[in-house]
C-alpha cells in the first residue's frame, strides 16, 4: 500500500502525534528529541533529514552565450535528504485515500498544498539506509562504534 497507505488502516487508533519510519533505515537517533520538537513546533508533520554533500569529481563549466565564464574544479553541493522518519499528527492521516497505493511523499506532497505545517528535523546522529547490501554489511561494520556512543541511561540493553 506504499508508505502511507497503511497508515490509514490504523487510522481509528491514532489519537496523538505518532511516528512513521521506513524499513530500511539504521539509525540511532533520538526519537524523544524528535518528537518534542515536532510538538514544540505546532507542525503537522516533521521529516527527518540529514546533510549529504555531493562532490563532482571533474571541473564543473559555467557558461554564458557559447562562452566560458567560469571553472569550478570538483565542486561540491550539500543538500537536505530525507532521513525517512517522520513524526505525524492524526489529523494528516483523513489525507490519505482509503485502499489505495500510497507514498509518504505523496502525503507531504498534498499537506503543502492544503497549507499544512510541514516541518523539518535535522539530525546528526547514525543514519543509514540499508536497503542495498552492501550498505547493509557497512551498519554490521559500523555496529561496535554505533552502540559505545548510546548512553548507558538510555535504558538500551
Amino acid at each position: 500500500m506504499g508508505t502511507a497507505g497503511g497508515i490509514k488502516l490504523a487510522e481509528e487508533h491514532l489519537d496523538k502525534p505518532f511516528f512513521v519510519t521506513n524499513g530500511d533505515i539504521f539509525t540511532n537517533l533520538n526519537v524523544d528529541n524528535m518528537m518534542k520538537y515536532h510538538i514544540d513546533n505546532k507542525f503537522d508533520m516533521t521529516i527527518s533529514v540529514r546533510k549529504y554533500t555531493q562532490k563532482i569529481p571533474y571541473g564543473v563549466i559555467e557558461t554564458k552565450d557559447n562562452m566560458v565564464k567560469k571553472i569550478n574544479e570538483k565542486p561540491e553541493t550539500e543538500y537536505l535528504i530525507n532521513g525517512g522518519i517522520y513524526c505525524l499528527n492524526p489529523n494528516i492521516v483523513k489525507l490519505i485515500p482509503k485502499d489505495k497505493y500510497y507514498e509518504i511523499t505523496d502525503l507531504i506532497n498534498s499537506c503543502i498544498q492544503r497549507g499544512l505545517k510541514i516541518g523539518y528535523y535535522e539530525f546528526k546522529e547514525y543514519w543509514m539506509d540499508i536497503g542495498r547490501i552492501e550498505d547493509y554489511y557497512k551498519v554490521n561494520d559500523d555496529i561496535g562504534e554505533i552502540a559505545s556512543t548510546i548512553d548507558e541511561g538510555d535504558g538500551i540493553d
